[in-house]
């Protein structure tokens, strides 16, 4: 396959280096999970720069996908333990959920309100002369 390298100078890409490549991802993604889906740490435990990553993530869909699957998984093992500690009658876990799960059902301490029409930007600005 015909590849240009980051020089500019153009060169085949080995079948190695694909394989070497998707070692490095599985690598990243295992990293990832066991890091609990923070990417610095993950990129030093795997050995991958943070721009490989972004640019993994931009350019492989399988690979943009699998950190979806993991940061998903990361927040429904937390909710699993959020639903722990409210089952232990643990007051702050029940509020946070309340104001976060139960919005619809008035558990918020500010009101959030959404605007849906058309917005007049037109600024109207008077000069008033005064004599003096």
């Amino acid at each position: 396959m015909l590849t240009r390298h980051r020089s500019g100078r153009r060169g085949r890409t080995s079948l190695g280096s694909t394989k070497r490549t998707t070692i490095k991802k599985a690598d990243f993604l295992v990293a990832f999970k066991a890091k609990a889906g923070n990417i610095s740490h993950a990129c030093d435990a795997s050995q991958v720069g943070r721009r490989t990553y972004y640019e993994w993530l931009e350019a492989d869909a399988a690979f943009a996908q699998a950190v979806e699957d993991i940061n998903e998984s990361l927040i429904d093992w937390g909710e699993g333990l959020l639903k722990v500690q409210m089952q232990k009658g643990d007051t702050t876990a029940i509020i946070f959920f309340l104001k976060t799960k139960g919005k619809k059902r008035g558990y918020v301490e500010r009101q959030e309100m959404e605007h849906s029409g058309a917005v007049d930007n037109h600024l109207i600005v008077e000069f008033v002369e005064t004599k003096g």
